[in-house]
């Protein structure tokens, strides 16, 4: 199961701050492994993370270590059941 978040640009963040977004990908079911992956650098000080929230529905979370804007990219999600 996956699913591609568009040209997300979640905005400017503070240091130590994190941002997140769903994304609907059928099938999803909670206990799940799910992985995100970006096109390309979304920044040097930003990590990620992903998990099944809810059935259908993964959550996406950037974290950065310093003040900055993260970079607009698309993003690919990935559910292994």
């Amino acid at each position: 199961m996956n699913a591609v978040i568009t040209s997300y640009s979640p905005g400017a963040l503070l240091g130590l701050a994190a941002t997140t977004t769903t994304v609907p990908v059928v099938g999803a079911r909670v206990g799940m492994a799910a992985y995100a992956t970006p096109s390309a650098d979304p920044g040097s000080v930003v990590f990620w993370t992903a998990w099944v929230s809810a059935n259908d529905v993964v959550t996406l979370r950037l974290f950065s270590l310093t003040a900055l804007t993260p970079n607009t990219r698309d993003w690919n999600v990935r559910v292994i059941p």
